[in-house]
């Protein structure tokens, strides 16, 4: 149901709420609010999915081998990608499968963000075991100047597997 609240002459349900601007709307649902202070569609959007849904799904990002970072706010960052993210109710957590025995059951997606060093054995076999087990995955190269001592030769060859072709383009 909507309900419309002056916060003036109801100044205890506004302090309730943590009403700070004027024209603030409220979602609600159980426990969980989420406060938006403009009009605008997918922040409205946004706003209900985080207080209808259960769950919140994690997206992992790879680091470890020279990836751009989801920290970095130059624009070889990701920092804007990880924001959008999180307006979508997504949690973004970097993941480094050298201290992990695999990727986290929860990851909703991997995302490797332009490795530039070579990734272990043992993390493509990470990486292979979580595409097995219906996992997602966006992969970003940068192209390689010498194709023949390409660093992710071992991922292009996964994606091979799977049907996808890399090309040095």
């Amino acid at each position: 149901h909507i309900e419309y609240v002056d916060p003036d002459a109801d100044a205890l349900k506004s302090e309730a709420y943590q009403v700070e601007f004027d024209g603030t709307t409220v979602f609600e649902s159980g426990d969980k609010r989420e406060r938006v202070t403009t009009v605008d569609e997918q922040k409205f959007t946004s706003a209900i999915m985080k207080v209808v849904r259960d769950e919140v799904k994690k997206v992992y990002f790879l680091t470890g081998h020279q990836e751009h970072s989801v920290d970095d706010f130059d624009r070889t960052g990701y920092s804007q990608a990880k924001s959008e993210l999180e307006k979508q109710n997504y949690a973004v957590e970097p993941l480094t499968l050298t201290t992990q025995p695999e990727v986290p059951s929860d990851c909703a997606a991997l995302i490797l963000p332009g490795p530039k060093a070579p990734l272990t054995a043992h993390e493509v076999n990470a990486i292979t075991k979580y595409l097995d087990g219906n996992g997602k995955v966006l992969l970003m190269f940068e192209p390689s100047l010498t194709s023949a001592n390409d660093p992710n030769q071992p991922l292009v060859d996964l994606m091979d597997r799977w049907g996808v072709k890399v090309g040095n383009d």
